[in-house]
């Protein structure tokens, strides 16, 4: 019932004295390699350099993206006719007509390129199609008025 107050000893002295064998290092090894390789390759952690690539080349592109969707929305609503260029662009019926208005207007030109992109100019109609034209007009007559103070 009572246990010997030499138990713990006689437990240590056992681990103590454990002697591992080939067989049971292999299979730790083996266990260890599979389970490393689990866990780096299902986090993401790992991947091929194909895929690494293409992971960065969409990234790029997807930033390219914004960014000249950006400079063409500021270039387009920028000068003194940004209004009625904008309600000329939400007059234009057709997808394929407002990119080409807008690459013909340059504006999907980025810096240091020669001709605008057309999926630029597509996400940048896009994005002015949701401006209001009201309120752009508001804001100018508000920038004049304030011009003749």
């Amino acid at each position: 019932m009572n246990e010997p107050d030499n138990a713990g000893t006689n437990r240590l002295e056992r681990l103590l004295n454990y002697r591992v064998t080939a067989k049971t290092t292999a299979f730790l090894m083996i266990a260890t390699a599979i389970g490393v390789m689990y866990i780096g390759s299902g986090t993401g952690a790992w991947m091929p350099n194909e895929r690494a690539e293409h992971m960065a080349a969409e990234r790029a592109q997807q930033a390219r993206s914004e960014l000249g969707r950006s400079w063409c929305v500021e270039q387009f609503l920028s000068g003194p006719d940004a209004v009625s260029r904008l309600t000329e662009l939400h007059n234009i019926e057709s997808r394929y007509r407002r990119t080409q208005y807008l690459e013909n207007g340059e504006w999907a030109v980025l810096p240091g390129e020669t001709r605008a992109t057309r999926d630029i100019a597509s996400s940048c109609a896009d994005v002015l199609l949701e401006q209001d034209i009201e309120a752009m007009e508001a804001a100018v007559d508000e920038a004049n008025a304030t011009e003749e103070l």
